[in-house]
């Protein structure tokens, strides 16, 4: 089983969230949408959250929304 939770900025009750969601013995990701403007800290931190995710063995995931095509993906690292 796998768990995907999403919302709109990184925060510490996403992360708190997605090691619950462990318990359950599913493999966890935790997706955040990606400001195509590129601007404000959520964007310039995305290493950083990486490496805590990894030492809690979270998936982490990025989404761009655009108006007129799909929405992009970008994996930061696996669980």
């Amino acid at each position: 089983m796998t768990i995907v939770e999403m919302k709109r900025i990184f925060t510490l009750p996403l992360l708190l969230q997605g090691v619950d969601r462990q318990k359950t013995g599913a493999r966890v990701w935790l997706a955040v949408e990606r400001n195509r403007a590129k601007r404000g800290a959520h964007n310039q931190r995305y290493h950083e959250l990486t490496a805590l995710c990894r030492r809690l063995r979270l998936g982490f995931m990025t989404v761009t929304f655009y108006k007129t095509k799909p929405p992009v993906v970008e994996v930061w690292c696996e669980p």
